[in-house]
């Protein structure tokens, strides 16, 4: 019986990491939005890339939660670029926000409120916790889907 518990567990893990990173992604998302919003960021570019790492993990998980709920069968070399790109991506936005939060800290021509550069932080450190958490979906895809 437990063995049983575990194993349903074990085969329900690749879904359950992808509602994890749609959660994860909507936080980032929602974190970024105020500081970016009140025109801190030093390049549409940068904060492009920012933005495209975010929606990443939030479209392709939508879809994939979507035919998955459908029991239409998506091939896992499919489920590996999806996780592979939305790693490499927030890898990319995090050092740019964090890099920017850096430059603003010593700037001494422009300093922005506190709650500002809270909020680009914690989205660039959360951005690091997402992308890993998309490595790990790769090898619970690859291990129990």
């Amino acid at each position: 019986d437990n063995r049983g518990l575990s194993d349903s567990l074990k085969s329900a893990s690749p879904i359950l990491i992808k509602f994890f990173e749609l959660l994860i992604g909507i936080l980032c998302t929602c974190l970024i939005f105020v500081p970016f919003d009140n025109q801190l960021h030093r390049s549409v570019h940068r904060s492009g890339i920012v933005c495209i790492a975010f929606s990443i993990p939030i479209i392709s998980n939508i879809i994939l939660l979507t035919s998955h709920f459908r029991s239409s069968p998506t091939p896992k070399i499919t489920l590996y670029y999806f996780s592979f790109v939305s790693a490499v991506f927030l890898i990319a936005a995090g050092c740019i926000l964090i890099n920017d939060w850096c430059v603003f800290l010593r700037s001494l021509h422009f300093l922005p409120p506190k709650m500002f550069m809270d909020l680009m932080l914690s989205s660039g450190i959360f951005s690091f916790i997402l992308s890993l958490i998309c490595f790990i979906d790769i090898y619970l895809t690859y291990n129990y889907y």
